[in-house]
């Protein structure tokens, strides 16, 4: 089960008309926001970027904090820091095969709960699958996370999570970035014509945590978290 550890940290996110999935996280005693670098497309930073309340959107001014130069990731930080209880962004005692759960918006949609539920938000959504495997997809690049699961439109930036079987603990430990397309030809009765439908293949891309923390040690100025 996912507690409200995790879903209390994922939000929808608009950006200009299309939607996707951001989360928060912590590390360095920072609090940074973090998405798939795609699903900032068009924005310049400055903009103020979109979070979906239960009565509607609502704009927050996020800033860039930077976007990794070759992973599907982008991080952000904002002025005034949101209180959740911990999640480690760790790959630690992650395993292979290994059930993993992601949450997200898809489709634009989103699950309106009893506002003290998650005060006042949305809650995601949530699938899950089994890391299949953890390699570059062609020499020279950097390792993505490939997972068994069926991904949707939307859930793009959303976090991947996984329950770390010698602790219980839940662990954040990607950021979801899209799945592989699977071209399928056409027929119409017996006879194919000449086009094909981009098919979901059942195989998520998923970029590791680690890109995330690479993109904040560069700039490590998050929010600080205040100390109980």
């Amino acid at each position: 089960m996912i507690s409200n550890n995790v879903w209390t940290r994922v939000f929808q996110l608009r950006v200009g008309l299309a939607t996707g999935t951001i989360f928060l996280m912590e590390k360095d005693g920072r609090q940074y926001w973090v998405t798939a670098k795609h699903v900032l497309e068009g924005w310049v930073d400055g903009q103020r970027l979109e979070i979906r309340q239960l009565d509607g959107w609502t704009g927050i001014p996020l800033a860039l904090i930077g976007h990794h130069p070759t992973a599907d990731v982008s991080v952000l930080a904002c002025a005034f820091h949101v209180e959740v209880h911990p999640v480690p962004a760790t790959l630690q005692n992650l395993g292979l095969p290994q059930e993993v759960f992601f949450l997200g918006f898809p489709f634009g949609w989103a699950a309106e709960m009893p506002a003290n539920l998650n005060r006042d938000f949305p809650m995601p959504f949530f699938k899950r699958g089994f890391i299949s495997a953890i390699c570059p997809p062609s020499p020279g690049l950097d390792n993505l996370q490939f997972v068994d699961g069926h991904n949707n439109p939307g859930f793009s930036g959303g976090p991947l999570v996984f329950i770390d079987h010698f602790t219980g603990e839940q662990k954040m430990c990607g950021v979801v970035s899209g799945y592989r397309i699977q071209p399928e030809e056409v027929y119409v009765g017996q006879d194919r014509i000449d086009a094909y439908v981009r098919a979901n293949s059942g195989l998520m891309i998923c970029e590791e945590i680690k890109r995330v923390d690479e993109v904040i040690d560069q700039n490590p100025v998050g929010i600080l978290v205040p100390q109980n």
